[in-house]
């Protein structure tokens, strides 16, 4: 089965079925094997707290209740020593702290993520999965932890 992680501004597109939406089920489509979408379960909270940060009634938030019912999330609350250890090596490189083996320093630019953002690359990294996103944030990690398929 092929995973394919979606950033929580995709879910947003998606739910409004716009121009961006149509792009990234466009692309899904050119895959062999129809692709899964997954999410992290941080991406949850997320959108619940877009949703009521913005007041969205209870129609518009069903939306997101459906949306999520329908889909698979890695729990990052139970998840396994593998994604703790793929989420400090990304927040450390992200710092610019990672070394290689030699203990000489990786190069990489140094960018402060936000904690869900953390989890959520952990997430596609751990899966071995394209990441589809329209967020800037994730661009240093493209190719080096993860695929990065920004719209």
């Amino acid at each position: 089965m092929k995973y394919i992680v979606i950033d929580t501004s995709i879910v947003l597109h998606i739910l409004r079925n716009n121009s961006i939406a149509k792009a990234v089920m466009k692309d899904l489509a050119t895959y062999d094997v129809q692709p899964t979408l997954v999410i992290s379960s941080v991406t949850k909270g997320e959108l619940k707290s877009f949703a009521k940060q913005r007041n969205w009634d209870a129609d518009r938030t069903k939306d997101i209740d459906a949306f999520l019912e329908n889909i698979i999330a890695v729990d990052v609350t139970f998840a396994n020593e593998d994604l703790h250890l793929v989420y400090t090596s990304i927040d450390a490189f992200s710092k610019r702290k990672a070394t290689d083996k030699t203990g000489k320093r990786l190069k990489g630019s140094a960018r402060t993520m936000g904690k869900n953002d953390l989890w959520i690359a952990a997430t596609a990294h751990l899966l071995d999965a394209p990441f589809m996103t329209t967020d800037g944030d994730f661009d240093h990690l493209d190719k080096l932890f993860i695929d990065v398929k920004k719209y």
